[in-house]
């Protein structure tokens, strides 16, 4: 036995570069795939994909930093410098999916530069041949634990970029070479500008081990000239003249001033956030996967300081979403190095506290726990164990994402669309695109101004799912509550009338009325309207749009602006067995307001696909409740009731499905 094991770490000594670069290709070829698999899924739906993608698709016509998602450019927004280097290889394949693969290839590179950073901890002399491992047994770490997988899986995003140039900065620190030290920072810096931060703390990292003059200098004065000149680039181009950001800390006040005045003059409520369950929780997930190894090499924590300010300084704190994001970035140059110097420490605290063992058996038991701590962290909140349950469960993609796609054709390539959260990334192939989320709120992000509907607007392409979303999401975001009241109805106004019908996805386009939309009227009006608690069913129409056959119902309503209403419509086909159920809030995108009567129209798509000829019911209930949204395959696609009260049920009649 103990032959084969001798073997087996001779064999792993002897190919040790080809595991690295198999390892590496594997993570870019599995993170790759699941990325594309929840494209697919229509899996993107934070908004950071597509707003980059129209980035750089604009990079290549000429347009530089130019978006229209956030109204101004990019570089209002971050000093993301880098993008025009990365600009000729997206240029290859202009699609959203090309960001996904060069985001998995630079994480996936990361395996290099931390196998030689860990060599220069582990020197290959005068130590046995399990010794020697302990470089690939941390490029299995860092590769198979959940940090690097979560920030691949999660968006797009540019900072990803900086993490290999941070970990070549940190190569040359630690082999005394300042020219390619200065190098590697001027590289990572371009990235973004919070990137210097980090870059500033190496003077801390040069004091503590008390070496030159120049490392002690040099990334201060780097890393503060940058971080001044980015920050001052940002201010430029802002529409309000300022780090929109900031906003997170506007609990400490609305100046840097008046930020550290508070914290001098009320120091326990600083110390009572900074340390709470959030904060503490991310802190777990931050170390974890590291099998808590940083806190034996806490002198190179210092390096996480400035990101761990960002994220626990902040309004809500650190939270999972860090852990599960990019945020998570700019920490794992300094978890990596403080890790692999708590490694090399580990075994003689090991042997301290049990005795009995052996200095090798010491060895072996830290490596065990580095890599039995990254697997299970990978499993607990890595994005793979989902990710690879959502792809075999669909592995064909979601059928929603075809019928997007019928949407997308349907529209000429150069026209304005205005279009919800999933659908966002596979329009943003256009020079003039915009969130429905904005035209709902009728403010910029975090309300800094007014937003007016571009007037150069001509459809929408909206899935009703994000109603769902903007009732989950928006009460709950202090600057969003005020204006989610009258959003329903600043939607309604701003997109026109439906013209097209894909699945669950409907086309709007502006300046179109909603009697030439409809054909195939087909109303029924009650011959005593029905009440189900507060509002009133008067009737039922039905009609097709697009060839697609449509339901509306017609309620009156009165006070709706109080009420938290929604009506779950099912189809029912033999047998009352329910084909189809969907549900929509009282306020809907498509309703509108009679004043005199106060009467909603809420209409209801029922697709056809899938559904042969014939008459089905259509029933409804009448449900008061706060819900949340619910994911299945990274994508929004119903309620939970968290309290419910049904109000009331009945039967709206039938509709006829023809071939």
């Amino acid at each position: 036995m103990i032959g084969r094991v001798e073997k087996a770490i001779s064999w792993l000594n002897k190919h040790e570069k080809w595991l690295i670069w198999g390892g590496a290709a594997s993570f870019f070829g599995l993170i790759s795939a699941l990325c594309l698999a929840k494209y697919s899924r229509l899996g993107y739906n934070a908004i950071d994909l597509a707003y980059f993608n129209q980035v750089f698709w604009n990079f290549v016509r000429g347009h530089w930093f130019t978006q229209s998602i956030h109204p101004h450019l990019s570089l209002g927004d971050h000093a993301e410098l880098l993008i025009p280097f990365l600009v000729p290889l997206y240029a290859v394949w202009q699609d959203p999916r090309m960001l996904l693969l060069l985001q998995a290839a630079a994480l996936a590179f990361t395996a290099w530069p931390v196998w030689l950073l860990a060599r220069t901890f582990f020197p290959r002399t005068d130590v046995g041949a399990f010794e020697r491992l302990a470089p690939l047994f941390f490029v299995a770490a860092w590769l198979g634990g959940p940090l690097l997988q979560n920030i691949a899986f999660f968006e797009f995003h540019v900072l990803p970029f900086a993490l290999a140039p941070l970990l070549f900065m940190l190569l040359a620190y630690r082999r005394s070479r300042p020219r390619a030290f200065v190098l590697w920072a001027l590289v990572a810096m371009l990235v973004r500008e919070d990137v210097a931060l980090v870059v500033l703390m190496m003077s801390v990292i040069a004091w503590m081990e008390r070496r030159s003059w120049f490392w002690r200098i040099a990334p201060a004065v780097l890393g503060c000239s940058w971080f001044a000149g980015a920050m001052a680039l940002i201010k430029h181009f802002s529409p309000a003249g300022g780090y929109k950001f900031a906003v997170y800390y506007a609990w400490l006040g609305a100046t840097p001033g008046a930020m550290i005045m508070t914290a001098a003059a009320h120091p326990l409520l600083v110390i009572g956030h900074v340390f709470s369950l959030a904060n503490i929780e991310m802190i777990i997930g931050l170390l974890m996967p590291f099998a808590f190894l940083p806190i034996l090499g806490w002198r190179w924590l210092p390096l996480a300081l400035a990101p761990a300010a960002q994220m626990m300084l902040g309004a809500s704190g650190g939270g999972e979403v860090t852990v599960e994001t990019h945020y998570v970035t700019l920490f794992l140059p300094g978890l990596l190095m403080a890790a692999m110097d708590g490694y090399a420490r580990g075994p003689l605290l090991l042997s301290r506290i049990a005795r009995a063992l052996t200095a090798i058996e010491a060895r072996v038991m830290t490596a065990v726990l580095l890599l039995i701590a990254a697997a299970y962290s990978a499993v607990a909140y890595g994005p793979l164990p989902g990710a690879m349950a959502a792809t075999a469960a669909m592995p064909g993609g979601a059928p929603e994402y075809r019928d997007a796609q019928e949407a997308l054709r349907s529209l000429p390539s150069d026209a304005s669309v205005a279009t919800s959260y999933a659908l966002l990334p596979l329009f943003s192939s256009r020079e003039r695109l915009y969130s429905a989320h904005y035209l709902f709120l009728g403010v910029t992000q975090f309300g800094e101004r007014p937003y007016a509907v571009p007037a150069d607007l001509q459809y929408a392409v909206f899935d009703d799912t994000d109603l769902l979303a903007y009732h989950a999401q928006f009460p709950i975001t202090s600057w969003a509550l005020p204006r989610y009241g009258g959003g329903f109805m600043r939607l309604s106004e701003a997109v026109g009338a439906p013209v097209a019908v894909h699945g669950p996805f409907r086309t709007y386009e502006r300046g179109t009325s909603t009697d030439q939309s409809m054909l195939q009227h087909d109303s029924e009006m009650l011959e005593k309207p029905r009440s189900i608690g507060p509002l009133t069913l008067l009737g039922v129409e039905r009609y097709a749009i697009g060839g697609t056959q449509m339901a509306q119902t017609e309620w009156r309503a009165p006070m709706p602006e109080s009420e938290d209403l929604w009506i779950e419509y099912a189809v029912n086909g033999a047998g009352g067995r329910a084909m189809r159920v969907t549900r929509s809030p009282l306020k809907t995108l498509a309703g509108f307001t009679d004043s005199k009567t106060d009467s909603y129209l809420l209409p209801v798509a029922i697709p056809t696909v899938g559904l042969p000829a014939g008459t089905y019911g259509l029933d409804f209930r009448v449900i008061r409740g706060d819900v949340t949204t619910i994911l299945e395959g990274d994508r929004s696609v119903g309620l939970r009731f968290s309290e419910k009260e049904t109000l009331g049920a009945g039967d709206a009649g039938s509709i006829s499905i023809s071939r």
